[in-house]
């Protein structure tokens, strides 16, 4: 849709990640290409044609909490994808107070875009994540790395909700332009 209609013109490359993804049984992506190559797009070519074969009605994007308007206004102006930003506790209880008593926002919004810092709160996790998504996508998903050298490595609170996000989707897409630090725990 966004190609037909002239929104966005994918470079030949760009097509490289949906051409894997609709290989695998379930879709797990790490699109690792340098600044600028339109990781982004890629990624919403991706959701595009989750939704075409009717595996994306709900989908997460996980994204650095200064990136949420970006992103937002990338997947509407360039696929016509609307998301729901759940950025912090304020914009939760707004998403509540539009909705009926009792019914949950993480559950009952079908495409939300939130923060790796705020969905890393345990609380917050447990809630976003009790429902399964269609497809999760993680921009600068190296942070959701082990941390620390292979002496002392370390859990953090952005690597165990890596772990959690790999169980709560069908499909996950993580995208990053940082290269791997080569320790085997990360």
């Amino acid at each position: 849709e966004a190609i037909s209609s002239g929104r966005i013109s994918p470079e030949p490359e760009q097509f490289a990640p949906i051409e894997r993804m609709l290989n695998l049984p379930r879709p797990c992506l790490l699109i690792a290409d340098d600044v600028g190559l339109g990781k982004t797009i890629e990624a919403g070519i991706c959701l595009q044609e989750l939704i075409a074969r009717g595996r994306g009605k709900r989908i997460l994007l996980v994204v650095p909490p200064g990136l949420i308007p970006q992103w937002n206004d990338e997947m509407l102006e360039k696929f016509g994808l609307e998301f729901h930003a759940i950025e912090n506790a304020s914009s939760l209880e707004r998403a509540q107070t539009s909705l009926s008593e009792g019914v949950k926002p993480w559950a009952f919004l079908d495409r939300v875009i939130t923060s790796v810092e705020y969905l890393k709160k345990r609380e917050v996790m447990v809630n976003a994540l009790e429902t399964p998504w269609d497809a999760i996508v993680v921009d600068e998903a190296h942070y959701l790395a082990e941390s620390g050298t292979p002496r002392n490595p370390y859990t953090t609170a952005r690597a165990r909700l890596g772990r959690k996000l790999r169980d709560a989707g069908w499909a996950l897409i993580l995208l990053t332009a940082t290269p791997h630090n080569g320790y085997r725990h990360s």
